[in-house]
């Protein structure tokens, strides 16, 4: 028997297969006659959940990343601080302990003055033998030993305003607020000194103020990177994929050229922190913000410190990005531990001495009223290495800290090797 037909839908025909309805009145559809819906398809209260979730946890991590690189940068300022001091600080050669304020005459002329001194107090001879009579035709001879014309003073080493410098190693002549450093300082020595002269806070100067530097550095520099890139038309690439570029020696010139354009933007505060690093730490106006104001170059990298600042930034990037390049395009070598930390070696050879001469520029155009350590002068980049090699004691002075730098690319290859990953990305 067939179903009447539905007053609103006369000209439907009900399917056979389907049972007719019970009820021939209509109704809205209620909520429980729709299929459950699943969690994820469910209203915008769990989306708002799950984001508010991926939020504090990328918080979170962000907070223990920079945790754990404060804590490494922390440790390792003090071996900084240490090796910047033993870049500018003056080096007399030997550098032996001797009273320089007085210079050392002649042995002859000092032996005859010692002579004269000791006739005028000798009694033993009386006045009518030792005198000349006053109305003889003999004239009075000078001994030959007395007509030696006495040689010049030794040269004593000068600061640029003309003072002698004074040795670290005689306390009675150096300032009070200078560091007692042997004949031959080194890094734990300089650390030692700081202690006992400054304390705790001496060792860590300038701790939060390097590592707002290397904050910014790391911000600023890929983006650099990244907007030279398109301008050059080249995609960004890392260390890891440089050496797959199709254009290697472009990729490898616009990621140099952007560590020397971060470089200058923040050679203000890189010169506010050495100036930081330097002065005692009973000076006046040493916070960070006070430092900057008082730069005679206000907030703009001193045009006599742009090509050191620029070299110095080429010398730190140059070989860390072109060594995988010439491995895997040049060699066919796989980059590796070994290959990394030969580069990294070979990269220090032209790093200290930019860094040196960078150094040694940057306390001269912070101009510090005190300095911890006597600072050898700054006669720009030509200038500063023929003084370190002929006033400072040879091309040593241009790899001073050396040993650190070695100790430190020793525990990258060793944590490289472990697969302990890149001590660099902290």
């Amino acid at each position: 028997m067939e179903a009447p037909p539905n007053p609103l839908r006369p000209y439907y025909n009900i399917p056979r297969d389907i049972p007719a309805p019970t009820n021939t009145t209509t109704s809205l559809p209620t909520r429980s006659s729709f299929p459950s819906l699943p969690v994820s398809a469910s209203p915008s209260y769990f989306d708002d959940a799950t984001a508010d979730w991926n939020v504090s946890e990328t918080l979170t991590s962000w907070a223990q990343t920079g945790l754990l690189k404060y804590t490494i940068h922390s440790v390792s300022q003090p071996f900084e601080n240490a090796c910047l001091l033993l870049q500018v600080r003056v080096a007399t050669g030997k550098e032996k302990k001797k009273k320089i304020f007085v210079p050392e005459l002649d042995d002859e002329f000092s032996q005859e003055s010692e002579d004269e001194t000791k006739n005028i107090w000798d009694d033993s001879k009386s006045d009518s033998d030792s005198d000349t009579p006053y109305f003889s035709d003999q004239l009075p001879t000078r001994s030959k030993k007395s007509s030696t014309t006495p040689s010049k003073p030794r040269r004593l080493p000068t600061t640029p305003s003309g003072y002698v410098v004074p040795p670290t190693t005689d306390d009675t002549l150096s300032p009070p607020h200078h560091l007692t450093l042997p004949p031959s300082p080194g890094i734990i020595s300089v650390i030692r000194s700081t202690y006992d002269r400054e304390g705790l806070l001496g060792i860590w100067k300038s701790n939060n103020a390097t590592f707002l530097y290397t904050l910014l550095f790391e911000t600023i520099q890929p983006y650099t990177s990244s907007l030279l890139s398109a301008l050059v038309g080249l995609p960004e690439y890392d260390l890891s994929t440089i050496a797959d570029a199709d254009a290697p020696l472009v990729a490898v010139g616009t990621i140099v050229a952007s560590f020397a354009i971060t470089s200058l933007v923040l050679a203000p505060l890189d010169i506010a922190r050495i100036k930081l690093i330097l002065t005692p730490i009973n000076s006046k106006g040493r916070g960070l913000w006070p430092t900057l104001k008082s730069l005679p170059s206000g907030f703009i990298c001193p045009p006599s410190l742009i090509l050191p600042t620029t070299l110095h930034a080429i010398s730190t990037s140059l070989f860390s990005y072109a060594t995988p390049v010439l491995s895997k395009r040049y060699l066919g070598v796989p980059m590796n531990s070994l290959l990394d930390f030969a580069s990294t070696n070979l990269q220090v050879l032209f790093e200290m001495p930019a860094e040196t001469i960078l150094r040694r520029g940057q306390v001269d155009a912070s101009k510090p009223e005190r300095t911890v350590v006597p600072v050898g002068r700054y006669a720009g980049m030509l200038g500063t290495v023929w003084a370190l090699g002929k006033e400072e004691g040879g091309v040593s002075g241009l790899y001073r800290g050396w040993r650190m730098v070695m100790w430190r690319n020793g525990l990258e290859l060793v944590a490289g090797m472990l697969g302990g990953g890149d001590m660099e990305e902290f």
